[in-house]
């Protein structure tokens, strides 16, 4: 019953690529791909941040 801890030896900047993107880079590389324009991306955007923000605050 003892925990498992996962030990993480790869050097810090292999770290980081392995990671999952968050929402958001996740969401401007979508746009990206399906070509929309660079003020409908940022748009886009600002619009999930501020919706992030506004159901933190409830």
């Amino acid at each position: 019953m003892a925990q498992q801890v996962r030990v993480n030896n790869d050097p810090p900047e292999m770290r980081n690529s392995k990671r999952r993107p968050k929402l958001l880079e996740q969401m401007r590389q979508k746009l990206r791909t399906m070509h929309y324009a660079y003020r409908t991306e940022q748009n886009y955007t600002m619009w999930v941040e501020r919706s992030r923000v506004d159901m933190n605050r409830r």
